[in-house]
């Protein structure tokens, strides 16, 4: 909940207390290494195995007051702008900066 429920929630709270129509996408993770060793071990596709999981991970938040708005798989989690789309609209610059950095970094 910490990692990723809370934050989200409580920043798509807030705009919407501020009148703002908000869409949280959220979703559960169907990619990896992980998914795929645990679905290997159940005999079951990946998609069965995060369908479950995603079902799971609904009734958990919804104890919360915290609703996934939809499924990863759903077209506005999959079919958005994407990375390209975001630049295209303004929404991301590309531009060179200088940055600092620390050649002797101490260690643990």
């Amino acid at each position: 909940m910490a990692g990723f429920g809370v934050p989200s929630d409580v920043f798509a709270r807030f705009q919407r207390m501020r009148g703002r129509n908000v869409l949280m996408v959220s979703g559960t993770d169907e990619h990896g290494t992980p998914l795929l060793v645990q679905a290997d071990k159940e005999g079951v596709t990946v998609r069965e195995l995060a369908d479950r999981y995603n079902r799971q991970i609904v009734t958990d938040l919804a104890v919360w007051d915290c609703p996934m708005t939809f499924h990863p798989h759903h077209p506005h989690h999959t079919g958005g702008p994407g990375f390209q789309g975001l630049y295209e609209n303004g929404y991301m610059l590309k531009e060179t900066t200088q940055e600092l950095f620390a050649v002797d970094w101490p260690t643990c």
